[in-house]
């Protein structure tokens, strides 16, 4: 009976202290000091990848505020794209990112729902979890599928293992802004049709229909594009421009959409 005790409480002991290890990898990595103009140093990457889908909605959600009730008015697609890269340097300085330099133009373009990169850039790994990412975007309909998230999150999860820490962010971050993305999207890309439409003169009650899956591969193609132009720079520099990537992509095909949809001028 004692030996059996023992043995018990033996496998008990190993199950209590077995972390798996990618998990313990995870859980381990922090942020080292090229995060700290973002004020990340010292905390774990995944709370740095949740901050880079945080801070796409909270672009999103700022400019929104502003166009609805500064009355700001443009004729032009040049226009709309200095009053966006205004907002966008007086948004991201205080969070350490110097859009002004970043080298993402804001393309007003309607896309389908796909996304690119170059396999030679990841590991089998973040390769294989690029592709599931892509597969998931050509497949979103915008119907609210619940497996979603529950499959983005566990790719997040597989991203936040792979050994290479810059890879951790050149394909978490697109993961993390695919999850924020759809979420913020879904809530809101009527509300962003509805303002643009009764702002600029269009019909209200002809509000342009919205492909939320091209406003989610856009969002997840700049974070690629610009997770790559930054990774020279080092985990830190890959979490930025991402994060820069991605911010102005969805915002471009979303005016794209609801605009080109009302005036010939578009």
């Amino acid at each position: 009976m004692t030996r059996a005790i023992r043995a018990l409480a033996s496998m008990i002991l190993l199950l209590l202290c077995y972390v798996p290890a990618n998990a313990a990898d995870a859980g381990e990595r922090k942020c080292g000091s090229e995060f700290v103009a973002y004020g990340l140093e010292g905390v774990p990457f995944s709370v740095a990848l949740d901050v880079a889908g945080k801070i796409h909605n909270e672009y999103q959600e700022s400019l929104l505020t502003q166009l609805a009730s500064d009355g700001v008015t443009f004729n032009s697609v040049d226009e709309l794209r200095a009053i966006i890269e205004a907002n966008s340097i007086s948004f991201f300085k205080p969070k350490g990112m110097d859009f002004k330099d970043h080298p993402f133009g804001i393309s007003f373009a309607v896309g389908a729902n796909d996304i690119t990169f170059s396999p030679q850039n990841y590991s089998p790994q973040g390769l294989d979890i690029m592709n599931r990412l892509r597969d998931m975007v050509i497949s979103y309909k915008g119907d609210g599928d619940p497996k979603l998230f529950e499959r983005l999150t566990a790719l997040r999860e597989e991203a936040l293992g792979l050994p290479d820490d810059k890879e951790v962010f050149t394909v978490g971050v697109p993961v993390s802004v695919a999850i924020y993305s759809f979420s913020y999207w879904q809530l809101n890309a009527d509300r962003w049709s509805a303002t643009l439409t009764q702002r600029y003169g269009g019909s209200d009650s002809a509000q342009a229909k919205i492909g939320l899956g091209q406003l989610g591969a856009a969002d997840i193609g700049g974070a690629i594009t610009g997770g790559f132009d930054g990774v020279v720079l080092g985990p830190g520099g890959a979490f930025a421009g991402a994060v820069l990537g991605s911010a102005t992509a969805s915002l471009g095909n979303l005016a794209s959409q609801v605009m080109g949809h009302f005036f010939s001028w578009w």
